[in-house]
Formats: structure tokens, C-alpha cells, sequence
């Protein structure tokens, strides 16, 4: 039916197959559109997280190029360019103020008020032209600047003053200037003159991109207005070349006649910059470097000198105020060491010794302000600037100690153009990271592309353990054709087996049991943990956090700081998606997403998807852009294609070795280094020594986050890099401290205190320490030097009752000590021996002395356990000390049985052990270093350990042979030094002057505490201490009752090393002898009596002297009683009485009295009657007698008439003095 409307409303004809949208049902239309939203997926997180990157870096680009523009708008003209100088330059004369004025002002470059000064200028003996203001005056007008007269008129009245008035209104002028610029003139008024260096273009081309380099200018400006400033740089900047360079370029050395000292922690790294620095200045002749046992490289024309820290210290000593020096950097300053502490309390007093004395010339117009001109006799040095330079240095040690820096120094930050590293953290953190690390580098090798991997381990014998598991890997996988996983878990299986360790993670890091290391050889520091070595005179190496190009620290969840980490229990659908997507995310530049790789080892049969994605992941990283390796720089194989090689790298290794894993990697490897910090740039952490005890602890424990950053930093020198952290972030955020423990906190202080000393210093409060020692190391330092004779500490505190506060004085020999490189106590036993050689003449033992202190200064001479042996120990695998000392010493004396071991074992004790050492060597190294080399080999020696110490015992050769002449007194000491074979007397000797030096370090053996135990001062009566398993004294038998150690390194049980036997009867002399607070005279015995001797003249009887420390009983002994007792002058008067000491004496047959009532009764009348005036004059010899008859000759008349009858006094009187 239609309705009212017509035809034309009729809907059109329809073709077939159309459909008419307003029939159809409705319940169709809306599912068809349920259908259409049923079809759209939800975005991925991963694509989700794409798109974000891809809006990014559009908006990055879009920001960029605005930047761009914006910066082509005030781009400067060639014509302003050429006005840009140097800093160097700023120091114009006026003319050239004057020209670089006018130009300035016609290019439309705004003038400053000194510029303006200038233009106005006019000589003085011509009257100012008003013409002249008024042009300029125009032509300020010009620029839209407006005439300042009034500032002019002030300007051009006041600036001739100090030129026509006296020098008393000089001072008085220097008042009504800005204090800002009276303090910049006076800080900068040393004349500079600068140096013209012609470098090549390439070394021009690589300092172009240091970012140092851009901080010329400021450095100089911020060197000439402070006596002292610090540097704080990112490693890489290139601060330690370049801030020499500045300093030479500026002209401060004035020519020839000053230096520019520079310090390094370690001598290579001395070596190698003034190499480095040399060659950029294309003068090598002007770089010069000094090291302990090499001075060949100091020449006249030299201008920078590089040097350790150690030098340095000893110029200072012998001049306070480094006169030939103008500046010094302190390079590295963020180590902290013993000597750089030291250096930069001294150096602060010295800055301001040499501002002052330059003040005062300038004052007295005894400084001459030509930079050309020869310097006077009287003329002081310029002041001396102290730059101190760190990578991670806590500034507010210095800018907040006001006892140190009274003005804080300005800091000259530089930022170090490296790569991104993205940092990766475990989900948990294991306890064996050993294994941890094995999986880490294997996953690394089989998943991603080309680029070395450095694994950070603790020690040398975790070096070698995980050499040993990657290497059985490879083999299984390449030999047996079994899949890389699954030789991996058999390796790991079968290490579990040897360790024998329950490997179960956990999430709670606040439950974490560290182990402890149970070697005594080795102190090392760990990230997972660090091994505290508290060992003086030892290196102390930090732990796992692997490291590398492809820097390994871990594999596990990486986690930004402060974003949330996911847990345990997410879903494995998720986990297992994330080791496929790694590489291709994790290697994008500038990637900053979390990248999680799975901590648990993947399957060992692959199915046909993940192989087939694995070929897609290879081509689509192929086709990527190289930066993703650095434009092609990481070279080698990755994705599990070719073999890894696999180096080890810790200070012990031979100098051939260490250079292996420098070398470019070969295209078919995939090179994996394993270090101890070695490889942690130049940062070596020092001991850490417990003061209380004096033992050197071992024990795992966290390194500081500054370390695990410097790391960090390793994998982004040569392109974008990956750090994999073996532990959780939880740990590294609540657990790890931000820096490392300073070295000044943990080592013994005796060097210190003797130096100080030395210096003058008599209290330790008053000096200037960056960071304060601790009181009780102190007090156990002064206890030390006192034992050996080196200070004099009368007991007195200033201001308190705190050890630093201690007044403190060198003695006599503890002078001759200072002069001496080694520690206190091993100069000792060089002194001793120069004094017993006295009598010895030809036979002396001054060149066995230098061998045996070099060898005990270096330490750690012998390698004893090949790397095989030592390498299947770990923290996690290690077995019981006992079991394990035992089951090494019966392996050992085996050895020796059958004459396998070298015949160094199986000498008495580590005396004899050492001198056949050295001695040995000496005499091997004279063949070349091939020579050397093979004795090392085959005696089980440490090549770089012994050489160090022969050069050490040449050194002190050298400076025994100089300063004490030992030729003019007889010693026949031949250099180079080459020991032989010492004579048995000669031995004991030895021993008795190594005792001198060792006397705090005694150790009594203590059967009640255990087989084998000892006792020692350091661990006091009730805990045993045991001779190490290393030493020649373990092996052999008897064990000695008495003996001296060099050092106590503890695990779970304390063990002395250096072990040297000593006779129990000398130290009964030395005691005898005096002059030691820690051996005891102890009371005369009557039995056997004493005795004088008239044909010798002294009075000798038996003690029992003992050793304080342990109230220990030293066998009796007959000695000279000694001046200060009581008892000598007994034993004398009652040798007078019986007629030993004068023949004639008047009545002697007549006596009332045994003389023998002089020793039991001391109240007598008659005994203190003749005893008491010797005791007051001191008279207790035949000798000293006489003198005394002859200044009194009524001397004893009175005591003497009290043994005689009354009716024999007028004869006695008649016939006194008998002589």
C-alpha cells in the first residue's frame, strides 16, 4: 500500500545481490560489529613499547633540528672567529688590547668596561683630547652604547696610582678595587709566558675529540685564580694527557727553571702517560718519568715529570716546599692510598708556605715579574698550584674539611664522551657467582653478536676455575658435538659435585651468609662480594661483576634504579619470549628498556621454531645498522658460531701473559678475559688490616657501587656496551656503599707515624689528613715503632686523652729508619746487620740482609700450587682449612721425600727458603731474562714477584753502599748484588738481625691449645695461631719452640707466614742488652751468684729475662748487669771488700762484716753506708773508681770506716784513696 507521496519517493531499483541495510535485523548489525572489535588484537607491550621509541626519537629529531637552527642564527662570522684565543693568550700587552679592542668594536661586538678603558687611554705624559672622547662617544652610539663618564673619570684618575705612588699606597689602592679582582690579580700575579707546541695532524685529529680538551680555557682560568683546584672527570676524558699539556702550554714552568711534577698510583701507569704525553707534545724530551728503580729518564731539558706517589713523598721529605716545582697534579687521587693522603696533607701546607713567602718577595721588590730573565739567588719560587684529579672522588672530603682546605678548592668538572652501557641485574643473587658467571658467558656467546666479554672474579684461583669450566664446555661441545647447553649444565653438574654446595637462591637479600674464602694466598674483593685481604704490603683485588665489551656482570632482570622489578612467579609464557627478543633489543643504540635474560639454563634439544628463529634473529641483526657493534670495531665470531678463547688476566701472571688479552681478537673467536680488578682501569683496592689484632683477614664482602660503575664503564669505550651484574638490584640499592673503604682506614700506620715524625710533626691531630686514621691503629703504630726503637713517646696527651693527640719524637734511629725505602721494621733488621757485619769484615752479611728484606717487602715469592691445583677452589666449593692443610702438606712432604719438590722446600725454615731465592735468581738473571725466566719455572717462582724484589734488593744495596760508605769502613759490597750461599754462622746471625725488626711478631708454641699451635702478641694468649702450610718451617720437624713471623692471614683460622726460627737465648741477651719495652731483664737470681770480673772489669750475674707480650720465661743467662740496677753496685762493693778491685786496701783483713751481707741485707747501715754512694755517682766499675778518687779523693772514706774497727780509722784515713 503507498502512501501520500509519489512516485518519486520510491526508493530505486536495486541490483541483485544487494542488500537493503534498513531490513536487515538488527541482532546482524551488532554482531557483525562485535565481530569487527573482536578482531582487533591488543597492542603488545613490545610494540607498545616500539611505538614510544620511534615517537621519541621523531620528536628528538624534530627538537635537534630546531636546536640546529636556532644555533645558525648567532653563528659567529670568520672575522669573530679569529678573535678567540686561548686562555693561554689572554695576557696581552697593551698594544694588543688596544687592537683587539678596536676590532671587537668594529664588528659590533659589545666592549667590556676594561676595554672601554682602553680605547680611552692615552699616554701619560700627554694631557687627554676631548676630540677624541666625544668620537668615541659617537661611535658608542652607534653600537647603541651609552658613554659611561662618570665610571671613566674614576678609571683614568685611579688606575696611574700605583704606578706614581710609593709602594705603602699601592696597598691602599688595591682597597678601592672589587675585592673579586684584587683577589684574581693577586692570585694570578705570577708572569707567564706561553709555549708554542707543534703537534702532528693525527694527534691533533684524536685530542679534537677528547672532552678535555674543550676545558682548556677554564682549567687555566680556574688554575690562575686558585692555588689549589680539583678535577673530577669521567674515566675516558682524557684528563690525565691533557692537564700536563695545559700547564706546559701556559707557561708556568717559566722556561727552564721549573718543573711540573704528576703522579700516578702505579709505575706502569707512570710510564706509559709520560710515554702517551711525550709523544703528543712531539718532544719526548720534555716528558720524563721516574720510578722506584729507574732514574735514567730525568734529563736536564725534561719539564713535566711523571712519577709515583711514593717518589714524590720522598722529594717532599727532603724539601718541604718541592722548590723545583711550580705545579703538581695528583692523578688518581680517588684511590685514596696511604702516600696520597699524605702527599695532599703536606702539599696543603706547602700551597700556602710558598703563597706567603711569594707575597713577601713581591712585597719587598725581590721578585722579578720578566717571564725571560734569569731568577736571582734570593728570588723565592712562584706560588706552587696543586691540582688533584679523580674519576669518582669524594669531593667532600676536601671541600668540606676546613682543616685541610681552609677555602674549598673549585671543582672543574669534565664529562667523558662514552658510549650508553646498559646495566643489567640478576633476579637473585647466587651464592656460587662462579657458576653464575659460567652461565652468563656461555648464553652471551650462544645469543649475541660479536664483541669481547670481561668477567671480574675475586682472585687468582676463581680466575682459574672459571678459565677451567668454560674451557670444559667448549670441549664437550665441540668434541662430543653436544649442544652448548647441555655441556654447559654438565660442567656445571659436575663442579657442583666438587664443591659439594648447596646452591639453593634466595630472594631475601637481608638473609644472605657470605662464606668465607678459605685460602691464605690470595685476599681479593668480590661484587658479589669483596675479599677484605687486611694484609699489609699486599694488593688487595676486587670480585665478580663481569665485565666486558660485551661487559658480563650477571644475567638475570635488568632493572633501572627506581623502577619496579618484576617477580619470580610471572608467567612463563613471558620469560620464555624474552631470551628470543634479547639481542635485537638489547643491542639498538640508545636503548634504554629493561632487558631481562633468564637466569635458569635453557632446554637442551631446541624444537624446529626456536631454531628457525634464531636464523631470523641472525639475518635481521645483519641487516641493522653496525653502530649496533660500534661501526664494526667489536670484532670476532657471536651467536655461538666459532670457539671462545678464553685468557686469564690477575697481577701475578708473567708481563707476556697480561699483554694476551690486549691483542685484537682473531675474526673466527670470540675472546673472554677473566680478571681480578686488574682490568678495573687503574683502580686497585689496598689492604685491609685489622689494628686491634694485626691480622690480615680474609672475607667476602660487596664492593662500592663508585666500583661497580667504574666497571660499568669498561664495556663503553669502544661502542654501545652491556654490563651483566651478578646480583640483584635489591642488593646493589640497600647493600652496596657508595664508595669503596679508604686504604687510610685499613692499613697499619707505622710508616705513616715514623714519616710525620721525621717531618716534625709531633702530634698527629694538628696535620691535615683528608680523612682522620683511626685512634686505635694509631696507638697500635706507636706501640710497634717503640718496640724497635724508632720514636720516643713520652705518655703525654695534648688537649685529651685520644691517641692522635700523642706527643710523638723521632729518635736517632728512627731518623736512619726514615731515610730508608722499606717499612720501619725491615729497616731495622738493615741496620742490624750493618752493625753486627762490624766485626765480621769480610765475612759481613749486609748483602744477605738486602736479599731477605727485599724478599720479605715484595712477598709472595713462591707460586707453590700450579694453576690446576688452585683452580677448583671457590667460595662456594671450598673444604675444611684443616683437612685441606692437611691433605697439602702430606702431599708436600711426600714431595720432598722424594726430592721432587724444589730444593727452596726443603730448606729449615723461610730464611734459608728466601736467601736461596734471591740468590738464586741473582745469579739466573745474569744469563738475560730467558734465563730468569726458566729458574722461575722450574723452582715454582713468581716471575713478576721475584723480579720486583731483585730490583729491590739492588736499590737498597746501592743506597747502603752511598750513604753509610761502606767501603771506607771495610764492607767489600760488589754491585749489582749477587748473594751466595751463607755460611751456618752466618745464618744465625741473620736470623738474630731479622729478630730485631720482628721482635713484636713472636710466636711461643702452646701444645695445651692445640697440635701445632702457637702464640703471639698479636692474638694474645687464648687463641692459637699456626705456621701456614706454605712455609719451610711446617714442613720441617721438630717444629721450632720459638719463632718470628712476617704476617698472620686469617680464614676461619690464623696463619703466621715468613716463619723464621729464633734461639730463645737471644732474646735473653737482647732483653740483657735493654732498650726494648717488650723483653724483660727480670730479677737477678742468687744462684749461681754473681761475680766481678778484674781482668774485664764488669760485674756480670744471672737473670731471668722474659717476653712481656705472652709473660714468657727466656732461659737464664749470665749478663753485664747494667748501670741502672741496683744490684751492680752490690756485686762491685763486695768485690772492693774482698780485695778484687784494689789490691793494697787499708784493714781489709780487719773487717767487722762478711762482705757477703751486701747482697741479703739492704737495711743495714754498714751496706747502704758504702752502697748508696755508688748508686748516686754511678760509679760501678774499677775504672770509674779512679775517676772518681781523682776529682774526691775522700769519696767512700766514710762508708768504708764503718766496716773497720775504730782502732784501724787513722791508718785507713792516712792511706785513702788506695789507688
Amino acid at each position: 500500500m503507498l502512501d501520500s507521496h509519489g512516485v518519486d519517493d520510491l526508493p530505486a531499483p536495486r541490483a541483485p545481490g544487494d542488500t537493503n541495510a534498513e531490513v536487515l535485523p538488527a541482532k546482524k548489525t551488532k554482531a557483525k560489529v562485535q565481530k569487527e572489535v573482536e578482531e582487533e588484537k591488543p597492542m603488545s607491550k613490545r610494540k607498545r613499547r616500539k611505538l614510544e621509541q620511534l615517537a621519541q626519537k621523531n620528536a628528538s629529531k624534530e627538537v635537534r633540528a630546531e636546536v640546529l637552527e636556532q644555533l645558525k642564527a648567532v653563528k659567529l662570522t670568520p672575522d669573530q672567529a679569529e678573535l678567540l684565543k686561548a686562555s693561554q693568550s689572554t695576557r696581552l700587552s697593551k698594544r694588543e688590547q688596544k687592537a683587539m679592542a678596536q676590532r671587537r668594536a668594529q664588528l659590533g661586538i659589545p666592549l667590556t668596561s676594561d676595554m672601554k678603558e682602553t680605547l680611552r687611554r692615552r699616554p701619560r705624559q700627554l694631557k687627554p683630547k676631548v676630540e677624541n672622547d666625544e668620537e668615541l662617544s659617537e661611535e658608542q652610539e652607534q653600537h647603541g652604547e651609552k658613554p659611561e663618564t662618570g665610571n671613566i673619570v674614576q678609571l683614568s684618575m685611579d688606575a696611574p696610582k700605583p704606578q706614581a705612588q710609593p709602594k705603602p699606597e699601592m696597598k691602599a689602592s688595591k682597597k678601592l678595587a672589587p675585592k673579586k679582582t684584587s683577589q684574581v690579580e693577586a692570585m694570578a700575579t705570577q708572569p707567564l709566558q706561553r709555549v708554542h707546541v707543534e703537534r702532528t695532524a693525527d694527534i691533533e685529529e684524536q685530542r679534537t675529540r677528547l672532552p678535555a680538551v674543550m676545558m682548556e680555557q677554564e682549567f687555566v682560568e680556574m688554575l690562575l685564580s686558585n692555588d689549589v683546584m680539583l678535577v673530577c672527570g669521567d674515566t675516558g676524558c682524557g684528563k690525565s694527557t691533557q692537564v700536563p699539556q695545559f700547564l706546559y702550554e701556559c707557561g708556568i714552568c717559566n722556561g727552564k727553571d721549573f718543573l711540573i711534577g704528576v703522579t700516578q698510583p702505579r709505575r706502569v701507569a707512570a710510564i706509559s702517560v709520560s710515554q702517551r704525553v711525550g709523544q703528543e707534545l712531539n718532544e719526548s724530551g720534555k716528558v720524563g718519568y721516574q720510578v722506584r728503580y729507574d732514574r735514567s729518564n730525568c734529563t736536564e731539558d725534561m719539564r713535566i715529570k711523571f712519577m709515583t706517589d711514593g717518589i714524590l713523598l720522598r722529594e717532599v721529605q727532603a724539601d718541604f716546599l718541592c722548590r723545583k716545582y711550580t705545579a703538581i697534579v695528583i692523578d688518581e687521587a680517588h684511590e685514596r692510598g696511604v702516600n696520597c693522603d699524605i702527599l695532599i696533607g703536606l702539599l696543603s701546607r706547602a700551597v700556602h708556605q710558598r703563597r706567603k713567602a711569594f707575597q713577601e718577595a713581591v712585597a719587598a721588590g725581590r721578585f722579578n715579574k720578566d717571564p725571560g730573565t734569569a731568577r736571582s739567588a734570593d728570588e723565592p719560587p712562584p706560588p706552587l698550584k696543586l691540582v688533584i684529579m679523580s674519576a669518582t672522588l669524594r669531593l667532600c672530603d676536601f671541600t668540606e674539611n676546613q682543616q685541610l682546605f681552609p677555602v674549598p678548592p673549585p671543582v672543574l668538572r669534565i664529562d667523558a664522551r662514552t658510549f650508553p652501557v646498559t646495566v643489567h641485574f640478576e633476579r637473585r643473587t647466587e651464592e656460587d657467582y662462579i657458576k653464575a658467571a659460567h652461565r652468563s658467558v656461555w648464553k652471551i656467546h650462544k645469543d649475541l653478536p660479536p664483541g669481547s666479554i670481561l668477567v671480574f672474579v675475586t682472585g687468582r684461583q676463581e680466575v682459574h676455575r672459571l678459565c677451567r669450566m668454560l674451557q670444559q664446555t667448549q670441549l664437550l661441545t665441540f668434541n662430543s658435538g653436544k649442544a652448548l647447553e647441555e655441556a654447559a649444565a654438565e660442567v656445571a653438574e659436575q663442579e657442583g659435585k666438587t664443591a659439594d654446595l648447596d646452591l639453593e637462591a634466595s630472594d631475601d637479600e637481608g638473609n644472605l651468609s657470605e662464606p668465607e674464602l678459605e685460602e691464605g694466598n690470595e685476599g681479593k674483593i668480590g661484587d658479589a662480594g669483596r675479599l677484605k685481604k687486611k694484609l699489609k704490603g699486599k694488593r688487595k683485588k676486587k670480585a665478580l661483576d663481569t665485565s666486558g665489551d660485551v661487559k658480563v656482570e650477571g644475567v638475570a632482570d635488568s632493572i633501572k634504579p627506581g623502577a619496579k622489578r618484576k617477580r619470580t612467579n610471572e608467567k612463563e609464557e613471558a620469560t620464555q619470549d624474552i631470551p628470543d627478543e634479547m639481542p635485537e633489543l638489547s643491542f639498538a643504540v640508545g636503548e634504554e628498556d629493561v632487558v631481562v635474560l633468564e637466569g635458569e639454563a635453557a632446554t637442551a634439544a631446541e624444537d624446529a621454531k626456536d631454531i628457525e628463529l634464531r636464523n631470523q634473529r641472525k639475518v635481521r641483526m645483519s641487516r641493522l645498522d653496525k653502530s649496533r657493534t660500534a661501526g664494526g670495531v667489536f670484532k670476532g665470531v657471536g651467536f655461538g658460531e666459532g670457539q671462545m678463547r678464553v685468557l686469564p688476566l690477575y697481577a701475578q701472571l708473567s708481563a707476556t701473559k697480561q699483554l694476551e688479552p690486549f691483542k685484537h681478537p682473531p675474526e673466527n673467536q670470540r675472546v673472554v678475559v677473566i680478571s681480578t680488578n686488574v682490568a678495573e682501569t687503574s683502580v686497585t683496592l689496598p689492604n685491609v688490616y685489622k689494628a686491634s689484632s694485626g691480622a690480615s683477614a680474609f672475607a667476602i664482602d660487596r664492593i662500592s657501587k663508585a666500583s661497580a660503575d667504574q666497571r660499568a664503564g669498561r664495556a663503553g669505550r669502544l661502542g654501545p656496551g652491556h654490563s651483566y651484574r651478578l646480583y640483584s638490584s635489591a642488593a646493589y640499592e640497600n647493600y652496596f656503599p657508595k664508595f669503596a673503604p679508604l686504604q687510610m682506614l685499613h692499613t697499619p700506620m707505622d710508616p705513616v707515624l715514623l714519616l710525620l715524625a721525621f717531618l716534625g710533626v709531633p702530634r698527629l691531630d694538628v696535620f691535615p689528613w683528608p680523612t682522620p686514621p683511626p685512634a686505635e691503629a694509631i696507638s697500635a703504630a706507636i706501640r710497634r715503632l717503640r718496640a724497635i726503637g724508632a720514636i720516643e713517646d713520652d705518655g703525654t696527651r695534648a688537649e685529651g686523652s685520644k691517641a692522635t693527640a700523642a706527643v710523638v719524637k723521632c729518635t736517632t734511629l728512627g731518623y736512619r729508619l726514615a731515610a730508608l725505602p722499606v717499612a720501619p721494621r725491615y729497616a731495622r733488621m738493615l741496620l742490624a746487620a750493618v752493625s753486627t757485619s762490624a766485626d765480621l769484615k769480610a765475612d759481613h752479611i749486609i748483602g744477605h740482609a738486602c736479599a731477605i728484606v727485599a724478599a720479605l717487602s715484595v712477598g709472595n715469592l713462591t707460586c707453590w700450587e700450579s694453576a690446576q691445583e688452585v683452580e677448583g677452589a671457590g667460595p662456594g666449593g671450598l673444604e675444611n682449612e684443616l683437612v685441606r692443610a692437611q691433605r697439602e702438606a702430606q702431599r708436600r712432604l711426600d714431595e720432598a721425600t722424594k726430592k721432587e719438590a724444589p730444593k727452596w722446600s726443603q730448606l729449615r725454615d723461610d730464611a734459608e727458603g728466601l736467601l736461596w731465592l734471591m740468590g738464586g735468581y741473582a745469579w739466573a738473571a745474569r744469563g738475560g731474562d730467558e734465563a730468569a725466566e726458566a729458574f722461575c719455572q722450574k723452582n715454582k717462582i713468581n716471575p713478576r714477584q721475584m723480579a720486583e724484589a731483585h730490583s729491590l734488593m739492588q736499590q737498597l744495596a746501592e743506597l747502603l753502599q752511598r750513604r753509610l760508605c761502606l767501603s771506607s769502613a771495610g764492607f767489600e759490597l760488589q754491585l749489582p748484588l749477587l748473594p751466595r750461599p751463607p755460611t751456618p754462622r752466618q745464618v744465625q746471625l741473620l736470623r738474630e738481625c731479622i729478630a730485631e725488626g720482628l721482635l713484636d711478631r713472636v710466636a711461643i708454641a702452646s701444645p695445651d691449645l692445640g697440635h701445632r699451635a702457637y702464640i703471639c702478641a698479636d692474638l694474645g694468649r687464648e687463641r692459637p695461631v699456626y705456621i701456614h702450610t706454605a712455609s719451610n718451617a711446617f714442613r720441617h720437624r721438630p717444629h721450632p719452640s720459638v719463632l718470628v713471623f712476617n704476617e698472620i692471614i686469617s680464614t676461619h683460622k690464623p696463619f703466621m707466614r715468613d716463619c723464621i726460627n729464633v734461639d730463645p737465648l737471644h732474646l735473653a741477651k737482647r732483653a740483657a742488652a735493654g732498650g726494648c719495652p717488650l723483653l724483660s731483664l727480670g730479677e737477678f737470681i742468687p744462684v749461681p751468684g754473681p761475680r766481678y770480673l778484674p781482668e774485664q772489669d764488669k760485674v756480670l750475674a744471672f737473670a731471668s729475662p722474659s717476653y712481656i707480650p705472652l709473660s714468657y720465661a727466656l732461659p737464664t743467662v749470665e749478663v753485664e748487669v747494667p748501670a741502672n740496677s741496683i744490684f751492680r753496685y752490690k756485686v762491685f762493693a763486695k768485690a772492693l771488700l774482698e780485695g778484687m778491685v784494689v789490691r793494697d786496701l787499708p784493714a781489709q783483713d780487719k773487717l767487722l762484716a762478711k762482705p757477703t751481707l751486701l747482697l741479703h741485707a739492704p737495711t743495714n747501715p754498714r751496706v747502704s753506708a758504702l752502697v748508696s754512694p755508688l748508686w748516686q755517682f754511678k760509679v760501678g766499675s774499677r775504672g770509674e773508681l779512679y775517676s772518681r778518687w781523682k776529682h774526691d779523693s775522700r769519696f767512700l772514706l766514710e762508708g768504708y770506716l764503718k766496716w773497720v774497727p775504730n782502732t784501724a780509722h787513722d791508718d785507713v784515713r792516712m792511706a785513702w784513696p788506695p789507688m
